[in-house]
């Protein structure tokens, strides 16, 4: 299995880190991507260097999509190329994991309308124009599409995401 993390600038060290080092242990593929391949920086301090970026995304190639939060997540949201990327991954029925803030993503590539999703409670206002159907929840599972409020709940949201692949936790 591979996964793809979209990272944006300012992203949530944890909702970054905690996922990649948890599907390496199962073998997965992970590649980050971002606007470029220099470093990008996360809200403590770390910082890394994406392996692909957005624009070298031809066609969604992994089995999932990863979003962490970010400071800068509007921005990085707005990118035409980010909307493009998501609607594929959404429409070729890819899972899409979202997580805090990194639902702005898809709210902004308009690909929400009658989805159920969890959101950061602050975000509540922010989705009423996307049409979803907002929960208050951990995590919650729409089909490909998964939402998980916060990087608190990351050791659940993992060990779900394993056991609907049929992986052990």
């Amino acid at each position: 299995m591979n996964a793809l993390i979209l990272a944006a600038e300012g992203f949530e060290d944890l909702e970054l880190f905690y996922p990649i080092m948890r599907f390496q242990e199962e073998d997965f593929e992970i590649q980050i991507a971002s606007e470029t391949t220099e470093a990008i920086t996360g809200q403590h301090g770390y910082k890394v260097f994406p392996d692909i970026t957005l624009a070298d995304i031809r066609e969604p190639a992994w089995d999932m999509v990863i979003i962490p939060s970010a400071a800068h997540m509007e921005k990085f949201a707005s990118l035409p190329i980010t909307k493009e990327i998501l609607r594929d991954f959404m429409e070729l029925d890819r899972r899409v994991i979202c997580i805090g803030n990194g639902l702005q993503a898809l709210a902004m590539a308009r690909v929400l309308k009658d989805r159920m999703v969890t959101t950061p409670k602050g975000m509540k206002t922010s989705l009423a124009h996307s049409k979803a159907i907002l929960r208050d929840e951990a995590i919650l599972f729409d089909g490909n599409l998964v939402s998980c409020q916060s990087s608190r709940f990351l050791p659940e949201l993992v060990g779900q995401l394993l056991a609907s692949m049929g992986l052990k936790v």
